[in-house]
């Protein structure tokens, strides 16, 4: 890490520090401003990100059950996010494993599956807790569980140096804070992160680019931070009752647009200057809710034709049920349709046939036991192929 890239007024100070024999710096973010003056350009995209999650929520309000609509988003965001850390794996590989999490193990599909599994944990304890270093803990917990990196201790803030890029730490490009300096850091953004405009005059969504850049900048775990960091977003959105449900996740345009991303907010770290970094995440949070109010009319629409289909040839209120869980997972068997709808195998496998009948499901595996069903319409709507995410860079 070049001192010379930190200016006066850099966003923090620079410290020396000794690391396996080398003497280096690493950089202390400031506490977060509690109070930001905004551009012109920030009062627009602002203004533009309001409007776009405002649409999100109406789509989402014409659900009667939201997360028919949050789980699809919910993988996709779970794939890209760890895409982004160079982990790679198929909607359908990943419901396969949500669906038989004792089956033969796929480890960089488990990591995604971890990710899904994080998020459900956290929305879960936003009921008991407010977004803490407890709740992101729980949610390091869960994401590293039984995964690689499970070793760097999941779950507990690091307490020994770590660097980002490159072999070595002296050739580093950022070095966070030392582990010591770690509990005020985090202690001040967990007050930051629970400000309410009764406090803070500072929108929301600016205090969200704020937090996240802090929290990236600290890097307070040993690995994971940057699935960690993006999960906060919607869970934070949650907690401020911002969205109704776990739908505005910020992969896809971050993963777009990678190098643009870690370059400003390194250079809020070398300059101090928010602006650019505001108007980008301002910007991220306008595109993924228009991509989520997009992604959501889709599966309304999706839900609706599969309503119809069924109401044509005289479907039972149990293949409507079967039809909705398949928004939930998009895998089914007829051993866990029986359980579902708490009817008989073969009653269940009645149901699975009208759906394969009408077009909604096909057998995935060729073989005549042990037989997968997949509603690939529904995998499609993820869009998580590398040829559908278009970059920038």
């Amino acid at each position: 890490m070049d001192p010379r890239e930190f200016v006066e007024g850099a966003g923090g100070e620079l410290t020396p520090i000794v690391e396996g024999g080398a003497s280096t710096w690493a950089f202390v973010p400031h506490p977060l401003p509690r109070e930001v003056p905004l551009q012109a350009s920030a009062i627009l995209l602002l203004s533009r990100a309001e409007n776009a999650l405002g649409r999100l929520q109406g789509s989402v309000g014409r659900m009667v059950n939201p997360y028919l609509i949050a789980r699809p988003l919910l993988r996709r965001e779970a794939i890209l996010s760890s895409r982004m850390e160079g982990t790679r794996t198929t909607a359908a590989r990943l419901v396969s494993v949500e669906a038989h999490p004792e089956g033969a193990p796929d480890p960089e599909t488990q990591e995604v599956a971890n990710y899904v599994e994080a998020m459900n944990h956290g929305v879960q304890l936003l009921g008991e807790i407010p977004v803490s270093l407890r709740l992101i803990r729980a949610l390091h917990e869960k994401l590293l569980y039984g995964v690689r990196g499970g070793q760097e201790t999941p779950g507990q803030f690091r307490r020994v140096q770590n660097f980002i890029g490159h072999a070595d730490i002296t050739s580093a490009r950022f070095v966070p804070p030392p582990a010591d300096r770690l509990d005020g850091l985090l202690a001040d953004l967990e007050n930051y992160l629970n400000l309410d405009d009764t406090i803070s005059e500072t929108p929301l969504l600016v205090r969200l680019a704020l937090a996240h850049y802090q929290f990236e900048t600290i890097h307070p775990f040993r690995d994971g931070n940057g699935r960690v960091g993006r999960l906060l977003v919607p869970i934070t959105l949650l907690a401020q009752r911002r969205i109704t449900a776990p739908t505005l996740y910020l992969s896809g345009y971050l993963e777009s647009r990678k190098k643009r991303y870690i370059d400003l907010m390194l250079g809020v770290s070398h300059t101090g200057e928010f602006s650019p970094w505001i108007d980008f995440f301002l910007d991220a949070v306008r595109s993924a809710a228009d991509e989520s109010c997009e992604t959501a009319e889709q599966l309304i629409t999706l839900r609706d034709r599969y309503h119809a289909l069924l109401h044509r040839v005289r479907g039972s209120a149990l293949s409507l049920k079967l039809v909705d869980a398949l928004f939930e997972l998009p895998l089914t068997t007829v051993a866990r349709a029986a359980e579902l709808l708490d009817v008989t195998q073969a009653t269940a496998g009645q149901h699975v046939n009208r759906l394969i009948d009408v077009g909604i499901l096909v057998e995935a595996t060729g073989k005549k036991r042990d037989r997968q069903f997949v509603a690939p319409e529904l995998l499609r709507a993820l869009g998580t192929d590398e040829d559908t995410v278009p970059s920038d860079e």
